[in-house]
């Protein structure tokens, strides 16, 4: 699957870029709301397009958050 440039630039800005949603719309050139939806938008495909994937309260899932994988396990633990 593939995301939208729109939503690919949204997300960059978001998560990778670490702007807030009002510079990312800023620098887009679009809404603060259009930022927000395209954001939800583009996390909802990347849960259907991506198995195991689960959004956590950031939209990341990262380590820690609700969603998020458990870390690797290292080798002594196996």
């Amino acid at each position: 699957f593939t995301l939208s440039p729109e939503h690919r630039a949204v997300l960059v800005r978001l998560y990778f870029d670490g702007l807030s949603v009002k510079e990312a719309a800023a620098e887009l050139g679009i809404p603060a709301g259009t930022v927000k939806s395209r954001s939800h938008y583009a996390l909802r495909a990347l849960g259907r397009g991506l198995p195991g994937y689960t959004a956590g309260p950031t939209g990341l899932g990262g380590p820690g958050e609700p969603g998020a994988p458990p870390p690797p396990r290292s080798a002594a633990e196996m």
